[in-house]
């Protein structure tokens, strides 16, 4: 949603400390999932979520919301 928010540096970072306040005091596990194949990574994601007939369904989807989104019209212009 931050590509949508067209938020600051200093907006996430708020955002982010925000979220670290409104954990404080529960159990939180942050995960941060590493790949050195980020490529086929995303080859397998795009084939797992195609309709019966191979359609991708996800990736176009995903495209779109990057493509759409203020923060990518604003890097563009």
């Amino acid at each position: 949603m931050i590509l949508f928010l067209k938020a600051s540096d200093q907006q996430i970072v708020d955002f982010y400390k925000d979220v670290r306040d409104a954990l404080s005091g529960k159990e939180y596990r942050i995960m941060y999932p590493q790949s050195d194949d980020i490529s086929s990574n995303i080859d397998i994601i795009r084939k797992e979520r195609s309709d019966d007939k191979g359609n991708e369904m996800w990736f176009p989807l995903m495209m779109g919301y990057f493509d759409n989104s203020p923060y990518a019209k604003t890097i563009k212009a």
